[in-house]
Parts: C-alpha cells; structure tokens; sequence
C-alpha cells in the first residue's frame, strides 16, 4: 500500500458499487480477459483489485496477451486506477516488486518447462517435505534414552533427563558447545521452524501429495 498508493487507494468515501457489477465493467472494457476473483467487499477509500485471465482468441485459437492480470478500480465511481503484471518478473518496479518477492518465496520463478509452470512449486515443496520430517527425526533424536540413560540417572524423571538437551554446557570446549547450540537453539525454535516447513509442504503440494 505504500508503494502503491496510487493503486491502492481511491480517495472516494461514497457508496460503493457492487464488486460483480464492476467485474462486468471490466470484462466490457477488456473484451480479452475474464475476471477470476475479486473482493465482495470494497474497502472504503481503497480499491476494488481485481485478478483476470485472458480469454481465448477465437481467430488463432490461443489466449490473448493483455499485458497485466490484475486491475484496480474506484469502487465508487468506477474509473479504472490502473492495472499491472503481478508477480512478472521483469521489470521489477514498485508495482510488482513485492509480488515479486511473495512469488520467488515458493516458486523460485522457475521458467515452464514441458508443458507446466510449477517445476519450482513441486521443488520448494518436495524440500520443505523433507524439511518436515526432518523436525520430527531431529526431535526425537533430541529424546533422551529410555534403556542406557535412565540406569544412569535413576531417581530421575524423563523430563529431568530430557532437560539438558536445552540447555548450552559451557567451559566444555568447542565442540560440545557448537553441538549443545545446535541442538538447544533448535529445541527452543521447533515449533517455528515445524510450522514453517509444514505449511509450506502442505501450501505448494496441496494437490499432488497434501
């Protein structure tokens, strides 16, 4: 919003019109697209943002290129804001840097190969697949023993034993340490770093495997 303002914000507080009836504004403007989503709701003094695809030309029988696949409309009067190539990857500008950034985040904007645009999709997602069970390997390797540890250390609880799986030695030279911050810092941020890489498998391989 702060880099777009001038897409964002219509500076009109009247009575919005309803979204379909815009959406139909913009299919008569541009004959080429159709609109795919868009709010039911306008925001007031915002814009109503609009994402469209383009429709089939039926002279080569292949999809119109339009330029841009998002427009911005004033809710109230329904003028057109203006329009732009989200997530393009050139050039980069302040209208579609950060869509940009949100796409190359699980996509890597990865070029289509073979017929399909999601080979940096199913990339990110078979890697944060194994991230996720990665974070559950590593914690359970984190689990103190039940056999050796606990003859051990009898008198004491199985959190008691797990304990010191959090906690950083110091004074017991470099190599305990560099293994007690790996283990202890990654304990402390499991949580975060599960939900990151499960969400992440699940968002970019929601119909292939999740």
């Amino acid at each position: 919003g702060w880099l777009n303002s001038h897409l964002m914000q219509s500076g009109n507080e009247g009575k919005a019109q309803p979204s379909l009836a815009l959406a139909t504004l913009v299919e008569q403007r541009y004959p080429q697209v159709r609109v795919t989503s868009l709010p039911l709701i306008a925001e007031p003094g915002h814009s109503l943002a609009l994402f469209v695809q383009p429709r089939i030309n039926p002279e080569t029988q292949r999809l119109f290129e339009p330029g841009f696949n998002q427009i911005f409309i004033d809710p109230v009067t329904g003028n057109e804001l203006g329009k732009r190539q989200w997530g393009a990857v050139w050039p980069i500008n302040s209208e579609n840097f950060i869509s940009f950034l949100f796409k190359f985040h699980f996509s890597l904007h990865l070029p289509e190969m073979f017929g399909t645009d999601r080979w940096g999709i199913w990339l990110l997602g078979i890697i944060a697949m194994i991230w996720t069970l990665d974070c559950l390997v590593a914690v359970v390797l984190t689990l103190p023993s039940r056999r050796r540890e606990a003859a051990a250390n009898s008198g004491k609880s199985y959190l008691q034993r797990w304990k010191p799986a959090w906690m950083i030695r110091r004074g017991s030279g470099t190599y305990k340490l560099n293994f007690d911050l790996h283990r202890a810092f990654s304990l402390w941020t499991w949580a975060l770093l599960f939900i990151v890489a499960f969400t992440a498998f699940s968002l970019n391989l929601r119909r292939e495997v999740f």
